[in-house]
C-alpha cells in the first residue's frame, strides 16, 4: 500500500495514479529546449551526406523525416541562444519506422553531439524506438548547434516528442515512460496511454489531455466499480482537474466505464455524474456536479452505494439521488477503466490524480481528501 502521502483517505483505495509524484507519472519535463517557451518547434534539419526532407503530421508534435537514394549522415539543429558553453546536453525522442525500401534494415540513429561522442541508449517497445543521446562541448556557436544522425536511404520515419534538456536537469525515456501512468497502490493497475502521449505540465502539476490529440488512457480493475447490473455493492471515483476549455463533445469521459455510460464526465462545461441503464437513456441517472469555467480547477468525486449516488464537488456534497435499481438494471460495464477520454470524445483538461475506491467514501473522507490536494489548486 501507498505510504507517501498518509493525509488522503486509504481505506479502500484500489487504483491512485499521481501527475506529482514521480513514481506515479516518469518523465516530467523540464525545460524543453528544442521548443521556444510558447511550445513552437525550434530547431529544423539539414543534409550532410544524406537528403533529407521534413513534414508537419503534427504540429509541434509529430514530424515525418524522408531520406533519398542515399544513406548516410544529416542533422539536427537547435538554438545556439539556448545553449550555454561547457554545458552537456540530453536529446530523447520516440520514432517509429514507417517505410523502407532497398533490401537493407533500416536505421535512424543519433551520431554525435557538435563532432563529440555521445552516450545513448535505444530501446525497442513494440513498433516504436525509445532514443537518448547525451554529449558536450567546450563552446556553442551558430556552426556547433547540433546533433548528427544516421539515416538508411529510402526510409520514412516519424519521430515524436523530441526533447533537448541540460543533462542534470533531463528527464529522458527510460523503461517506455509516457505510455504509462502508474498506480501507486501496488495493485497493478496502470494506466497505459492508448492514443497520443499527453504531457507532464510543471506549471499545473498534471497530465494534459487534449481533444485535438485524442488523447486518453486504460487499465483493466475488476473491482465491481460499475460493472454489475441491479448493483448491490459500492465504490467511489475520484479526480483532480483543470478545465481547459470545452471537451469536442458531451460525455467526455474524465474517468468512467464503457465510454461515457458511466463516471465522471464533462457536458457542455457541466460535471457530470452518471450511470446508464440497458435501457439507454430511460431511467438512466444523470447528476450535475457543477459548472465549470474554463482554468478553474475541480475536485470532482462520485460516490455509489447500493444504488444511492453522491456528487461532491470541491470536498462539499451539492447532490444525491438514487439510482432505481428495481426498476432498470444498470448497464453492464466490462473490465475497462477509461481515463482521459475514449472513443470521439475527449475533455480539454489538466489530470493531476485520479483514484478509485471499492467503498462508498463519507463525506468525512472526502473533504479529508480534498484539503490534501489543495495546495495544487493555483
Amino acid at each position: 500500500m501507498i505510504s507517501h502521502n498518509s493525509k488522503i483517505t486509504l481505506d479502500g483505495l484500489e487504483l491512485y495514479c499521481d501527475a506529482t509524484n514521480p513514481k506515479s507519472f516518469e518523465g516530467e519535463a523540464t525545460t524543453n529546449l528544442a521548443n521556444t517557451s510558447a511550445g513552437v518547434k525550434d530547431w529544423s534539419i539539414g543534409n550532410l551526406v544524406a537528403s533529407v526532407s521534413l513534414s508537419t503530421v503534427t504540429t509541434n508534435s509529430v514530424y515525418r523525416i524522408t531520406s533519398g537514394s542515399t544513406a548516410g549522415a544529416f542533422r539536427f539543429y537547435f538554438n545556439v541562444s539556448n545553449l550555454t558553453d561547457g554545458e552537456t546536453y540530453t536529446m530523447s525522442f520516440r520514432n517509429k519506422i514507417i517505410s523502407s525500401t532497398g533490401g537493407v534494415t533500416p536505421s535512424f540513429t543519433p551520431t554525435d553531439w557538435n563532432d563529440q561522442s555521445i552516450t545513448k541508449t535505444q530501446t525497442l517497445n513494440n513498433d516504436h524506438w525509445y532514443h537518448t543521446a547525451t554529449g558536450s562541448r567546450s563552446t556553442y556557436t551558430s556552426t556547433y548547434r547540433f546533433m548528427d544522425f544516421y539515416i538508411t536511404a529510402n526510409t520514412v520515419v516519424e519521430i515524436y516528442d523530441i526533447q533537448l534538456e541540460e543533462k542534470d536537469h533531463a528527464t529522458p525515456y527510460v523503461a517506455y515512460q509516457r505510455n504509462t501512468w502508474k498506480d501507486l497502490t501496488k495493485n497493478g493497475y496502470d494506466l497505459n496511454f492508448v492514443s497520443g502521449t499527453p504531457e507532464y505540465s510543471s506549471t499545473n502539476n498534471a497530465v494534459s489531455f487534449r481533444s485535438n490529440d485524442t488523447e486518453y488512457s486504460t487499465t483493466t480493475i475488476d473491482k465491481g466499480i460499475l460493472k454489475a447490473t441491479n448493483e448491490l455493492g459500492e465504490w467511489s471515483l475520484e479526480c483532480l482537474f483543470k478545465q481547459i476549455s470545452d471537451s469536442n463533445a458531451n460525455e467526455a469521459v474524465i474517468i468512467g466505464r464503457g465510454g461515457h455510460h458511466g463516471g465522471i464526465l464533462v457536458q457542455t462545461n457541466h460535471i457530470r455524474h452518471q450511470i446508464r441503464t440497458t435501457d439507454g437513456s430511460t431511467g438512466q441517472l444523470s447528476e450535475s456536479a457543477g459548472n465549470m469555467t474554463n482554468g478553474n480547477w475541480y475536485h470532482s468525486v462520485m460516490t455509489y452505494e447500493n444504488g444511492l449516488v453522491n456528487s461532491y464537488l470541491n470536498g462539499v456534497l451539492v447532490s444525491s439521488d438514487q439510482f432505481d435499481k428495481n426498476s432498470y438494471n444498470m448497464r453492464a460495464y466490462d473490465n475497462t477503466l477509461y481515463v482521459g477520454g475514449i472513443g470521439s470524445r475527449y475533455p480539454n483538461i489538466d489530470l493531476s490524480l485520479v483514484r478509485a475506491y471499492s467503498k462508498a467514501l463519507n463525506s468525512s473522507e472526502v473533504l479529508t481528501n480534498y484539503h490534501a490536494t489543495k495546495g495544487r489548486m493555483i
